[in-house]
């Protein structure tokens, strides 16, 4: 019974950026279309800069607000020190994940 009182939890951001990935692929895509590859070139490298700092910016400030945040979702008073520390791994891969995934629809866009 005491198991179930410490049930990990986690709050995800992996759909975080959508507009960054979503909006960038479809200009990028019709500008490739248009055969501006250079107009291209600068709506891809916009859309990564704008991935890049918001994911540092996330990873920089969820730290800080992470404890109240958490609570929001639920985290007991038992719980938040576990849920702080997955918290804190997952930040240092925002980066990471926010770029794979963000990158990733470029390069279906150019094929």
């Amino acid at each position: 019974m005491e198991q179930n009182k410490l049930k990990t939890a986690g709050v995800g951001n992996r759909r975080f950026l959508p507009a960054f990935r979503s909006r960038g692929r479809t200009a990028c895509r019709h500008q490739h279309g248009q055969k501006d590859n250079d107009r291209a070139e600068h709506i891809m490298t916009a859309s990564f800069t704008c991935l890049v700092l918001t994911a540092v910016i996330i990873t920089v400030v969820f730290p800080f607000v992470s404890a109240p945040v958490l609570q929001l979702f639920g985290a007991t008073e038992e719980l938040l020190p576990y849920a702080m520390d997955y918290c804190g791994v997952y930040c240092l891969g925002t980066i990471f994940v926010e770029i794979t995934l963000g990158m990733n629809t470029f390069l279906n866009a150019q094929t």
